[in-house]
């Protein structure tokens, strides 16, 4: 496809200055670009030719990569073919040489390839700057259900990941991956040792963040350890902000993980999953975090995990500010961007800050049948307080082993909507509630609370917490509640097993709230569910 004439113009016996003379699109092999567009981070080149983008390694040595030799960089390009492929198997192409010719450099393979091999590149799909998460959410173009979407599907890809193995005999993490152990606190404690040198006017605040650090994580210890020896430290994206998740062919992938550092990669995947909440909120959309925190919960059905999330959350933030605080050493201090990213920084530490306080302490539970809308009201709720919301479905499908939208056999149902089976979720529900209160987060309990028994238990136990108690009732009118409850079974999309002989069961059974109840009920919209 290309000769070795066509080559001319690319002239370089450099393997690493042919990165300055790598502008013409006919260097490229395979292309239909007219022009190249070169981008440098500070561990690579990426060119954008045509419908593709080259992404080489820099032969460069940093505190945690080491690209200098040849193989090195094939090696690293292999491994994060094969890791971001996990996410964006249609995104990812291959790995390619950059040859040296008698004519110039050449990028891309062919059956005709000749030269001496100097460098390697990955191959992607080019896609638009706009098409970067971060500048759908500025464009006002992401939706709460691209988010739940999201969020399944990275709990998905966290469960299908690569896992630490635990020996039986003493449970310890078998050496079947890079990292044996829970890395959290040293990582976190490295990243607070260089930002007080990259930002000193941030001391005091930084200081703060260090002891509540420190005393969290002595706090919660035996947590952090059994989340070893639950396997939950797994190979992950590692670096999962919204500059690195991509709206491709209408989906939100994550792309460009960590592939040069395993103590990177291989972390909780409560972490992973933090990294992304909190990059919505320091993207000005909190609502969005607790979406993405919920739903990837519910689909997880990891809600031991919940008292970890603050601490994650802080730590997800401070590395970002000191990705930014690096950022501000490579400009000049009169520069006009040192201005804007030091705003980013001071941001994210902020930001920091205001996750390691506790949220005021409030339990809001739903009421209503099926069809009347809890579920869509809770989701607005939770947006609203940034709370933690327990769905009494999807605890119930996992509390007798299924998945969400796994429906039961005539015998299981049976089992699992029994008044016993009812009164063990409703007590599950009570305990979970505990847990998120001592986690610091408001709780909404998406269940219906149709005998009042049940939700007086609940406004006791919150009285008990010194915590506020409120009632969210949803109504609508029998047509349209057996309309959404038919329209639901035919989606199959939701935990909730209602039929309508459910629904009619229901109706003539509720105990209606009573005038003393009513004193707690706020507004929750389930009108347009």
């Amino acid at each position: 496809m290309h000769s070795n004439q066509a080559h001319s113009v690319c002239r370089q016996a450099d393997p690493q200055a042919w990165i300055e003379n790598a502008r013409d699109p006919k260097c490229f092999i395979g292309t239909d670009g007219t022009e190249v567009i070169v981008r440098e981070t500070h561990i690579s080149w990426v060119f954008l030719v045509g419908r593709f983008a080259f992404k080489v390694k820099k032969a460069i040595q940093t505190p945690f990569l080491d690209y200098r030799s040849l193989d090195s960089r094939m090696q690293m390009c292999k491994e994060e073919l094969r890791l971001d492929r996990r996410y964006a198997p249609n995104l990812y192409c291959d790995v390619v040489s950059v040859r040296q010719t008698p004519d110039g450099i050449v990028i891309g393979d062919s059956p005709e390839s000749e030269g001496t091999i100097v460098d390697y590149a990955v191959r992607m799909h080019r896609f638009d700057d706009d098409a970067i998460l971060s500048s759908r959410l500025r464009a006002g173009e992401i939706t709460r259900a691209d988010i739940c979407h999201f969020a399944q599907e990275l709990a998905r890809l966290h469960e299908s990941s690569a896992r630490q193995s635990v020996a039986s005999s003493d449970a310890e993490p078998s050496p079947s991956s890079p990292i044996r152990a829970n890395t959290a606190i040293e990582d976190a404690m490295e990243n607070f040792d260089e930002l007080r040198q990259l930002v000193p006017d941030q001391l005091p605040t930084l200081q703060r963040l260090i002891v509540w650090t420190q005393s969290f994580y002595e706090n919660h210890s035996l947590l952090f350890d059994g989340r070893v020896r639950a396997a939950f430290i797994r190979e992950c994206h590692g670096d999962l902000h919204l500059g690195n998740i991509v709206d491709y062919d209408g989906e939100l992938v994550p792309f460009d993980g960590i592939e040069f550092n395993d103590r990177f990669r291989w972390i909780d995947v409560i972490s992973d999953m933090a990294f992304a909440a909190m990059d919505f909120a320091a993207h000005g959309r909190e609502d969005f975090c607790f979406t993405l925190i919920n739903e990837y919960l519910d689909q997880a059905g990891d809600h031991a995990a919940i008292p970890l999330v603050r601490w994650y959350l802080v730590y997800r933030a401070l590395v970002r500010a000191k990705v930014a605080a690096i950022r501000l050493q490579q400009f000049d201090s009169d520069s006009d961007q040192v201005l804007q990213i030091r705003q980013e920084c001071e941001r994210y530490i902020s930001l920091a800050e205001s996750f390691s306080y506790r949220r005021p302490p409030q339990v809001t539970i739903m009421f209503g049948v099926s069809g009347s809308g809890k579920t869509f009201a809770s989701a607005q709720l939770l947006e609203q307080q940034h709370a933690i919301r327990l769905r009494s479905d999807v605890i119930r499908k996992r509390h007798f082993g299924l998945k969400n939208t796994q429906r039961p056999t005539v015998e299981q149902q049976h089992d699992m909507y029994s008044n016993a089976a009812t009164a063990e979720i409703y007590d599950r529900l009570l305990r979970l509630t505990r847990l998120v209160l001592n986690a610091g987060f408001p709780v909404i309990v998406d269940a219906a609370f149709l005998k009042r028994e049940q939700r007086e238990t609940f406004r006791r136990f919150t009285e008990e917490h010194h915590a506020h108690f409120a009632i969210a009732p949803c109504y609508a009118d029998v047509t349209t509640l057996r309309h959404r409850v038919g329209k639901r079974i035919m989606r199959n999309d939701d935990a909730s097993d209602a039929d309508l002989t459910i629904l009619d069961h229901q109706l003539y059974t509720t105990d209606e709230l009573s005038a003393t109840e009513k004193q707690s009920v706020i507004t929750a919209d389930c009108l347009t569910a």
